[in-house]
């Protein structure tokens, strides 16, 4: 990627857990809290995602898994040396014949587990996000 400007977007990932349903939740939303689990981009961004971890497990980025890493849309992922960030880079190429839009989900490592138990190496997914680029020059989604 040649030497271009990205425009910072920041999202908020709050994860928890609800003891009723056993369930982990993430919530997303922007530094405003309107929420955001879809984001539409419109020029070259770099997306920052950071974690609130409310689960009590230790929650750390371990990595992110998209459903198809070679369209464009993303190129890069960059975990924070905290590892309680991470950085998508969506250069906003419109060039690509693919579909514009990917799904990816965030893989988080622990430090402990719910109940006590020793840290498994076990890796907790989140429910899925999505990027989509957006513009004149995009073509259009193929369903």
């Amino acid at each position: 990627m040649n030497s271009i400007t990205l425009c910072k977007k920041e999202v908020i990932i709050t994860a928890s857990y609800d003891n009723i349903t056993r369930c982990f939740i993430f919530d997303y939303c922007n530094p405003k809290g309107e929420s955001c689990s879809s984001l539409e981009i419109e020029e070259p961004s770099k997306i920052v995602y950071k974690l609130v971890d409310n689960t009590g497990c230790g929650l750390k980025f371990a990595g992110v898994a998209f459903s198809n890493p070679f369209n464009k849309v993303i190129t890069k992922s960059i975990i924070s040396p905290d590892k309680e960030s991470i950085t998508l880079i969506d250069p906003f190429d419109l060039r690509s014949e693919s579909e514009n839009i990917v799904s990816f989900e965030f893989m988080f490592s622990h430090t402990h587990s719910l109940d006590g138990e020793e840290y498994n190496h076990l890796l907790l997914i989140s429910s899925d996000p999505e990027v989509s680029n957006k513009g004149e020059n995009c073509p259009p989604p193929s369903h």
